[in-house]
């Protein structure tokens, strides 16, 4: 299936090849190899099962291990609890990701012996260097996680004195205000996993807003008390809010990253984008693009009516800031 909304990707759950416009269309061995990629998860898939649900269920242990990581440790630094709980949930979650690089490298062999009878020496050099550069972007997780635990004894040294404040009267209503938000917030995220036909849209919209609430909830109040209960009730609220700190780490690491890409950027060439060979292409196969645009489209829906069982248990865990709101008041 061909489309210009999403990248390149085996989708084991519907069982289709799903494929860039440019790797469709362009003549290059670089789109070749990673077609062939893609068809190699698809082989895999069918010889070796349970290598793929293996991958599966790594996939979804490894997220909530790093989101507990990340909030542990957190936790550790404004808190001064012990750091190892988040070492062992950060080398769990490595654990956890081995069947996805295995998944990945046994792909890349496959795609390599399909295309080693077909292409010349010359087109045969680039596509193992697409292979292996595509490859070696799984291992960065392991490259960070690595670089993290070398230096876990900066980790251990960083702490904060905390210092616990109460609420001024302005302050009780602005936590009274949020605390409503993070219950609507609670009630519509859990109509929309296990009853999504009877959420709207206008209504998706506002539980998309209000995921933002519990985020708002930890910043005012993380230091409103320092006892034990009060402690973790906040690293269970900052777990589930993971994806946000995160994405800020994710932000401040894009920076550098634009900024070399925007510098590599004037060595490019022209690239073949414009060829005639490959507008031509293109414009014969707006119909299959059309086609697969509109088939992904079927298939989010399907799977927005009827979410995997996964998903569903991880919106309760999505949930986990609501014991904050009742150390909060009780």
């Amino acid at each position: 299936m061909v489309t210009d909304k999403q990248s390149d990707a085996y989708r084991p759950l519907d069982r289709i090849i799903q494929l860039s416009a440019e790797t469709h269309f362009k003549s290059d061995p670089a789109y070749w190899a990673t077609a062939a990629h893609e068809l190699g998860h698809a082989r895999i898939r069918v010889a070796r099962p349970w290598l793929g649900h293996a991958r599966m269920a790594g996939t979804y242990f490894a997220k909530p291990l790093l989101a507990v990581g990340v909030a542990l440790l957190v936790g550790h630094m404004l808190y001064a609890i012990p750091s190892g709980y988040a070492l062992g949930c950060f080398i769990a979650a490595l654990a956890t990701t081995v069947f996805e690089l295995v998944d990945e490298a046994a792909a890349s062999v496959l795609a390599y012996r399909e295309l080693r009878t077909q292409l010349a020496p010359r087109d045969l050099r680039a596509v193992k260097w697409v292979l292996l550069s595509a490859y070696l972007t799984y291992l960065t997780f392991y490259a960070s996680c690595g670089l993290l635990l070398t230096q876990w004894w900066i980790v251990d040294g960083i702490r904060t004195a905390l210092v616990a404040y109460d609420f001024t009267v302005a302050g009780r209503i602005v936590i009274g205000a949020l605390t409503l938000a993070c219950a609507a917030s609670a009630v519509l995220r859990l109509v929309e996993m296990f009853a999504p036909n009877e959420l709207g849209k206008r209504w998706s919209l506002v539980s998309s807003i209000l995921r933002c609430v519990p985020i708002v909830l930890v910043c005012v109040a993380w230091n409103y008390r320092s006892d034990t209960m009060y402690v973790w009730c906040m690293i269970a609220a900052m777990a589930a809010s993971s994806s946000f700190w995160s994405g800020i780490a994710e932000l401040l690491s894009l920076i550098p990253a634009l900024a070399a890409s925007k510098f590599m950027s004037r060595f490019e060439g022209p690239g073949i984008d414009k060829t005639p060979k490959y507008t031509w292409s293109r414009m014969r196969g707006q119909k299959a693009v059309r086609n697969g645009n509109a088939r992904l489209e079927r298939i989010a829906s399907y799977w927005q009516r009827n979410p995997l069982w996964p998903d569903r248990i991880r919106a309760l865990a999505v949930l986990a800031y609501v014991p904050l709101l009742v150390a909060l008041w009780v």
